[in-house]
């Protein structure tokens, strides 16, 4: 069993000119003593991301598409499957992508 600390933040990045959103940067860091993450982690870490999705992203409609189809995935057992930390954030950002591709829109596990 693992015991993480997860915390979510978004950072919107400006162009050159200061005046136009480049894009969103969210990141969820999920750390632990253990690389494969339990139950408990994924069911936090998905739901941590989806709320914070739903409350930072630029576009309201598609924010709650993201949100919703994280969830829907969990509900129906998607992420039960014992998996290490770098295998989940890449399933997280497929299945982000799955609702609509956003480059800037990706999670990463973290190096610890």
């Amino acid at each position: 069993m693992m015991r993480s600390a997860i915390r979510c933040a978004a950072t919107v990045l400006n162009s050159l000119k200061g005046s136009v959103a480049a894009g969103l940067v969210l990141s969820c860091a999920f750390s632990a003593g253990a690389q494969e993450l339990d139950s408990a982690a994924r069911r936090a870490i998905v739901e941590s991301l989806a709320d914070s999705v739903s409350k930072i992203y630029v576009f309201p409609e598609l924010a709650d598409r993201y949100a919703a189809a994280l969830r829907e995935h969990l509900a129906k057992g998607e992420y039960d499957a014992p998996i290490d930390a770098n295998a989940f954030a890449d399933r997280l950002t497929s299945d982000l992508h799955a609702v609509k591709v956003d480059k800037h829109l990706r999670v990463i596990a973290p190096n610890d």
